[in-house]
C-alpha cells in the first residue's frame, strides 16, 4: 500500500513538471488575438529574401544574429498563404531591427549592407491584428507557430478581413505576431 502513495505522489510530481515546462514553453494555454496598436513603432530592418519552404526560413534567423553586432531583435516577414501557394514559391524577408522609432545608425547600416543585407523602413502601423508568445529556446518559434497562426487564421475569418502580410518580431522574451490592416510599405524590393 506505501508502494503505491509513493508511486501516485511521484506520478503527481511528474505531472505537475510536465505542465509546467509545458506552460513555460508555451504549448499550453490560451492564446489571445485582438486588433490594436503593435508593440513597435516604424521600424528600420537588415534583411534578406527567402523563397521556399518557410520552415526552411530558421537559417536566415541564425544567420542574421551571427551577422549583427551584439543582441539581435528578429524580424520575419511572410507574404504568402502556404495553403494558396506552392511550398516552393513562398516568399519570405528575414533579419534583424536595427532600429524602432528612428533612423538607423548610419555604421549599422553600413556593417549589415556590406554583410549583404537589404535595408528597409517599415513604416508605423495603427492597427494590426496581434497576438503574442513566449520566446524561451528556438523551439518557441515552432510551437509558436503551430498554436498562434491557428488562432490568427481564425480571427482573421471570423472578422472577415483581406490583411497581409504576417509579421513576426522577436523582442525579448516574446514573439510578437502582427498582421497590419494596412500593407501598405510592408511589401519590400525584390517580393512579387
Amino acid at each position: 500500500m506505501e508502494i503505491v502513495g509513493t508511486i501516485t505522489v511521484c506520478v503527481a510530481a511528474l505531472a505537475v513538471m510536465v505542465w509546467a515546462i509545458l506552460s513555460y514553453l508555451g504549448a499550453v494555454g490560451t492564446i489571445d488575438v485582438t486588433i490594436g496598436r503593435p508593440v513597435v513603432k516604424n521600424l528600420w530592418i537588415a534583411y534578406k529574401l527567402h523563397k521556399g519552404p518557410y520552415e526552411n526560413c530558421d537559417a536566415h534567423f541564425y544567420q542574421a544574429i551571427e551577422d549583427y553586432p551584439g543582441d539581435a531583435s528578429c524580424v520575419g516577414i511572410f507574404y504568402d498563404d502556404p495553403e494558396k501557394v506552392h511550398k516552393d514559391k513562398l516568399q519570405a524577408a528575414v533579419g534583424v531591427i536595427l532600429s524602432d522609432g528612428e533612423p538607423a545608425p548610419v555604421s549599422l547600416v553600413d556593417l549589415m549592407t556590406k554583410k549583404g543585407y537589404l535595408i528597409a523602413e517599415l513604416p508605423e502601423v495603427d492597427s494590426a491584428v496581434k497576438a503574442e508568445f513566449p520566446f524561451r529556446f528556438s523551439i518557441s518559434a515552432w510551437i509558436g507557430a503551430m498554436r498562434v497562426y491557428n488562432n490568427i487564421f481564425k480571427f482573421i475569418s471570423e472578422n472577415k478581413l483581406s490583411v497581409r502580410p504576417f509579421l513576426e518580431l522577436y523582442i525579448g522574451d516574446k514573439i510578437h505576431y502582427m498582421v497590419p490592416l494596412n500593407y501598405d510599405g510592408f511589401i519590400l524590393p525584390g517580393v512579387k
